[in-house]
């Protein structure tokens, strides 16, 4: 209880400083619609989702309403999708890969919507012996590891959870190319205390941080590089992801009961 207070002394102290948007131009067709969402349900958090499996995950689960009025929107050839997670009214949008249309979705998601803060989840692969699959990483370190510059992941505490591997120790390592080989990613996790690796959290943090907004990551680990994943065991870290997201975003909320576990 006393880490879920600080928690949320930290989230609503960051929470309070929403920046401005700079919306769509005024002769785009949605304009009259963005702005009127932005005003009478913004600001909101936005969800950028890593896959086509968590977005069904996440569909398919309690945690999410959509918006009876306007569930989606396209911008830009991307489906931004509004309703409520956990109490909260939130933006998700499929971000899928590589890198660089992960940070062209979070942009446009920041450049047309009131939001408050961003959380990137998905799945990735344990290069640790310390997590095992089907577990849940918050990286507090995240980088480009064809060009290794060690970025904050995290501006966010989060209270321990089972399954859940977080603080300075956690690393994410994103390339454009999904690891497969054994020995680099060994060299990943020997080398540059690499926990986990995946194809997208680094163009997700590197333009949070670009744009001031706070931000977190929530990583499950499915499977290890050279080995093939399981579609059962990956259907369950999903699942637990979204469990640990839902007890994040249920804790900005005090209406909202935040143990789903």
């Amino acid at each position: 209880m006393a880490g879920l207070m600080k928690l949320l002394a930290v989230v609503v102290g960051l929470l309070f400083q929403v920046p401005d948007t700079m919306q769509l131009s005024i002769d785009h067709p949605l304009h009259t619609v963005v702005e009127r969402l932005n005003v009478n349900a913004g600001p909101f958090l936005g969800l950028i989702v890593s896959s086509s499996r968590y977005e069904t995950a996440l569909i398919d689960s309690s945690y999410y309403e959509p918006d009876a009025s306007i569930p989606y929107i396209t911008i830009a050839g991307r489906t931004f999708n509004f309703g409520k997670f956990n109490g909260e009214p939130v933006i998700y949008v499929l971000a899928g890969e590589p890198l660089a249309n992960v940070g062209v979705t979070v942009q446009i998601l920041l450049d047309t919507f009131r939001i408050k803060g961003v959380i990137n989840f998905g799945s990735s692969a344990t290069v640790s012996n310390q997590v095992f699959i089907a577990d849940v990483v918050v990286p507090s370190q995240v980088a480009f590891t064809g060009v290794v510059r060690w970025e904050l992941a995290s501006q966010l505490n989060f209270g321990e959870r089972p399954t859940v591997h977080l603080g300075e120790g956690v690393r994410v390592g994103s390339s454009d190319i999904y690891v497969k080989n054994v020995a680099y990613a060994t060299f990943l996790n020997k080398q540059l205390n690499v926990t986990a690796i995946d194809t997208e959290t680094a163009a997700f943090v590197a333009t949070s941080i670009a744009n001031g907004v706070p931000h977190i990551v929530f990583k499950g680990t499915s499977n290890r590089p050279g080995s093939d994943s399981d579609s059962r065991l990956s259907e369950v870290t999903a699942k637990n992801v979204l469990k640990t997201v839902a007890v994040f975003i249920g804790s900005l909320s005090p209406k909202t009961n935040a143990n789903v576990y």
